[in-house]
């Protein structure tokens, strides 16, 4: 297999592919490349009890989506962000480890539950499954619970699993645990920023966009492709591209540049310190 990225750029491989997206916004967030060339759109996690105008303003903001292929799972979030350990991340049976004692763990696990056995229904039709990659791109839990409910799927069910390129410095230490499970199969693909931000002004308007209001997409995106679990060789030397989010809107070029050069050092001085220790 080369080193190289896979032409999949006509639409025969979407027209049975879908993406699976955590939270309204994710699926424009992470995926804008292809959210118009896919055949459905699932969004797990709607309602936020700590948050119901998030929960009131997602509902208003779907029935008014201009696209066609999205559909709802309707799924309370567990609400879980930043109970994990990202310093030193461990992955669980229901998604990752969560360190803290006020966390909902047993939402996290219901819901776990929940998206295996409708998805097990649902995934039948289609070949290619688009979605969170194993570190939960930033560093979500929920992103990676997504991720975990799919993997497993796929040894049982057998479809292709693709995801996505994004990663920063909080789960960089994550992502290394997985780069040796990996071959050099990934596409790469504009970025959509007009329906991506048609979208983000959508949920914007209905207060329930998420993310930071000055976000920049990058011009590029890539997917990766993860081979099923059973089928994992560990290798050396394998290449794919990531997108390095810089989160912090308000730096100036050159603080950017710093911030930059700071986070490779420190991924650089995990990758070292990651074939050490094999």
């Amino acid at each position: 297999m080369s080193d190289r990225a896979t032409d999949y750029n006509s639409n025969d491989i979407f027209k049975d592919a879908i993406i699976v997206a955590a939270h309204p916004d994710d699926e424009i967030l992470w995926f804008s490349s292809i959210i118009t060339r896919v055949a459905r759109i699932f969004i797990c996690y709607i309602g936020h009890k700590s948050e119901p105008e998030w929960s009131r303003g997602r509902v208003k903001a779907l029935a008014a989506y201009p696209l066609p292929n999205i559909k709802a799972l309707n799924l309370n979030a567990a609400e879980v962000f930043d109970c994990g350990d990202w310093q030193s991340p461990q992955i669980s049976p229901f998604g990752m480890k969560l360190r803290r004692k006020n966390c909902n763990k047993n939402n996290y696990k219901d819901n776990y539950r929940k998206l295996e056995s409708r998805f097990r229904e649902l995934l039948t039709p289609y070949s290619h499954v688009f979605t969170h990659n194993p570190w939960g791109e930033y560093g979500h839990e929920e992103h990676v619970q997504i991720f975990r409910v799919l993997e497993s799927l796929q040894v049982e069910m057998g479809f292709t699993l693709w995801v996505s390129n994004y990663v920063s410095d909080r789960s960089a230490s994550l992502m290394l645990k997985y780069m040796t499970s990996f071959d050099n199969h990934f596409i790469c693909m504009p970025t959509n920023r007009k329906i991506a931000k048609t979208i983000r002004d959508l949920y914007a308007q209905n207060g329930c966009w998420t993310w930071y209001p000055g976000f920049k997409w990058c011009d590029n995106e890539a997917f990766l492709m993860l081979k099923p679990v059973i089928q994992h060789k560990r290798y050396i030397g394998r290449a794919f591209p990531v997108n390095f989010l810089d989160i912090d809107e308000g730096n100036t070029r050159a603080t950017h540049r710093e911030r930059l050069e700071k986070m490779v050092k420190r991924v650089n001085r995990l990758i070292n310190r990651f074939f050490k220790n094999q």
